[in-house]
């Protein structure tokens, strides 16, 4: 049970920072998942994971933007519709 939850707490790290713009830890959230989960199971586990992390980067440039066109409505206007696609 140690060795799951440490396992899981990796992949969300390794997600994050996948999030950052090191784009090489991507690849190895693969096999973390890999060994905790099946295939599909990874995929509906990871799925939320990401966008969860793409609502809290959009929520982080919304707070810290002085825009006065409104980008941040404009582009989530426009990916909302996307996302049960």
């Amino acid at each position: 049970m140690v060795t799951w939850t440490i396992l899981a707490a990796l992949a969300a790290t390794l997600t994050g920072f996948s999030k950052t713009g090191l784009s090489g830890s991507g690849i190895l959230i693969v096999p973390v998942m890999a060994m905790l989960f099946t295939a599909k199971q990874s995929v509906g586990v990871l799925l939320p994971m990401l966008l969860v992390g793409d609502l809290f980067a959009v929520l982080s440039y919304a707070s810290s933007s002085t825009d006065e066109q409104g980008a941040v409505r404009i582009l989530l206007d426009r990916r909302l519709p996307g996302i049960p696609f």
